[in-house]
């Protein structure tokens, strides 16, 4: 397992914003739930298949699954919740 990094920001208006960086996730192996006030993200990165001919002197990229909770004010309407993909 490993864990993204996650920024949660409120806005003037009201409203929280939370940016997780993903990188190298399709937006297909992400889940997005909200229950009882906690957004739930969960997914998985799927690993690189590894040329076996060169060599690799370190590989850092991280592979598998991931599972975080927030839990988010009872004023929170989870019928305008909203995810967008970037990059």
């Amino acid at each position: 397992q490993w864990i993204p990094p996650v920024d949660i920001k409120e806005s003037k208006e009201g409203y929280y914003l939370v940016k997780v960086d993903l990188p190298g996730i399709s937006p297909k192996d992400v889940d997005i739930t909200m229950e009882n006030n906690t957004l739930t993200l969960k997914g998985h990165r799927q690993s690189e298949l590894r040329d076996e001919k060169e060599n690799y002197f370190r590989v850092e990229r991280i592979s598998g699954s991931f599972y975080r909770q927030f839990s988010l004010p009872e004023t929170t309407d989870a019928e305008h919740i909203r995810a967008a993909y970037h990059n």
